[in-house]
């Protein structure tokens, strides 16, 4: 499975720019972004008056406004290890043979130096030297490329001109990536956007691999420099390299991921908007358009139940322009500039949820969540009207809980339930029989094969809790023989990735 960090990122940004967004709210202008800026507002006014007095191109002074006004939301993060006296501590993940030895290494080094996080935001460290020469450079691929006439100003603004692909720290990329793979698109005798991308996308193959050394690295990701010198990276570093590629030749690229509904953590990718305005997904350096949105959904651990869409412009649909108080919900739709694609992806279902009984707490939103990493995680959320709420565009095969939102958790208020594949609701209710055959496990999801002698302590979901039910020990052929267990329950293992539940003796992961 490939793991990224970016939820991680997501809540740390977040933060440092929730002061911005009450403003943002108001009004997303010039003006605004440049008296955030403080002390380096004179650089972004300098690129302003280069395109107003010096380059007097009307094109290019729409596309400094567009970046100034929307990178107020965008930063780069920065991470560094240092001892006790204050010196840096290197670590290259790429050092050890794979990816438990980077874990391990990781984990020494930690317990003896201390961990400096900084997010450097891009209305504050934005120079004029590096806008005017990405926006000349951008200018010029996209008024040269083939299928210009059918990329308006609009779609290359959001889609070929951003300087970043995620939050990978700030460089000078377009000229070098163009310069690297030019060869490729001269070779191509059809450039339409797919075959373009597609010749791209195989050049890279041999170019970047996806390490999960770097996920157990936790070192954030990489810039566009570092990929190219480290030829490797998790999936964040690989969906920024084939976006900066891809926008390096005029080819209008914007960035979906997942947050999995089968399995832990998440995944991203990259998203091609061809002369007809129909997108198609690829994967960076392996899958290629037609074949990536296949790969996905063949796949049942992968089974999607959303997908999102980052934008490089600041999205006001978000529900964090709904509400007055931030902190009022949950920190993964505080960030404004994601867009629900789902139904771009898999055949998707409206869950409607009506409330049992009234609220103790005046809520306003509900939200439905997946278990991932080993708690409820939101995905969609929905308004409450007339006691009930509609989540729209969910997709099914997956276990859910629909709760809301108090202090810093999720609070269920549904029983779990898995979305069948025709869209009606399977609720998991604890009133199953017990079955008369023990459920015998040759592996445990996060765990793997159950070590002999070793106790597994059993878990079940009840009302709003898991509970502990029973402690198991391995048998010494390195079986886990569980007994007493209740069709339509909810259970996990302690500090187990999955929960299960059992129909005639047999077990499903969820």
């Amino acid at each position: 499975m490939k793991k990224n960090n970016w939820y991680w990122w997501i809540l740390i940004g977040i933060v440092l720019i929730v002061t911005y967004q009450t403003w943002i709210k108001r009004s997303n202008n010039l003006e605004v972004a440049i008296n955030f800026a403080g002390k380096n507002s004179i650089e972004l006014e300098k690129v302003i008056e280069h395109y107003s007095k010096i380059d007097k191109d009307k094109e290019k002074l729409a596309a400094a406004q567009f970046l100034i006004s929307n990178c107020i939301i965008h930063f780069s993060q920065e991470k560094k290890l240092k001892d006790p006296q204050g010196n840096p501590v290197l670590y290259n993940p790429l050092d050890y043979a794979n990816m438990a030895a980077a874990g391990s290494a990781r984990d020494s080094i930690l317990r003896v130096t201390r961990v400096e996080r900084k997010m450097n935001l891009d209305i504050n460290t934005l120079n004029s030297n590096f806008l005017i020469k990405h926006i000349d450079y951008s200018i010029n691929i996209w008024r040269n490329c083939p299928w210009k006439a059918e990329i308006n100003f609009d779609q290359f603004c959001n889609y070929i001109l951003p300087y970043r692909g995620v939050s990978e720290p700030i460089s000078f990329w377009i000229e070098e990536l163009h310069q690297k793979y030019k060869h490729v698109v001269d070779t191509i005798s059809n450039k339409t956007i797919v075959n373009t991308c597609k010749a791209l996308n195989a050049a890279m193959a041999n170019d970047i691999k996806y390490d999960n050394r770097w996920v157990s690295g936790g070192l954030g990701t990489q810039s566009i420099p570092d990929i190219l010198k480290n030829k490797s990276g998790m999936c964040d570093d690989m969906t920024a390299y084939g976006a900066c590629v891809m926008r390096a030749f005029g080819i209008p690229t914007s960035i979906d991921f997942d947050i999995h509904g089968r399995n832990n953590y998440g995944h991203s990718w990259c998203v091609i908007h061809d002369e007809s305005g129909k997108t198609q997904s690829f994967g960076p350096g392996e899958d290629q358009p037609g074949e990536h949105v296949h790969a996905i959904q063949n796949k049942r651990w992968k089974r999607l139940a959303k997908v999102f869409r980052k934008s490089f412009a600041i999205n006001k649909n978000g529900l964090c322009f709904k509400v007055q108080d931030l902190n009022s919900i949950p920190p993964f739709f505080r960030a404004q500039n994601i867009s629900d694609v789902s139904n771009q992806y898999m055949k998707t279902f409206d869950v409607e949820y009506s409330l049992e009984q009234a609220l103790t707490t005046n809520q306003r939103y509900m939200y439905i969540c997946v278990y991932n990493n080993q708690m409820w995680r939101p995905i969609q959320w929905g308004e409450i009207k007339n006691d009930r709420v509609i989540f729209p565009d969910m997709g099914a095969d997956i276990l859910y809980i629909v709760g809301y939102f108090s202090g810093s958790q999720i609070v269920p208020i549904s029983s779990p339930f898995i979305l069948l594949p025709n869209g009606t609701k399977q609720f998991i209710t604890e009133e199953g029989k017990i079955n008369e055959n023990p459920l015998i496990f040759k592996r445990i999801a996060s765990f793997g094969v159950p070590k002999g002698g070793n106790e597994y302590q059993l878990f079940s979901w009840q009302t709003n809790h898991w509970n502990h039910e029973q402690t198991v020990m391995a048998t010494k052929d390195t079986l886990l023989v569980i007994n007493d267990v209740k069709e339509n329950t909810l259970y996990r293992f302690q500090n187990s990735a999955r929960p299960f539940t059992v129909h005639d003796s047999v077990y499903t992961w969820w």
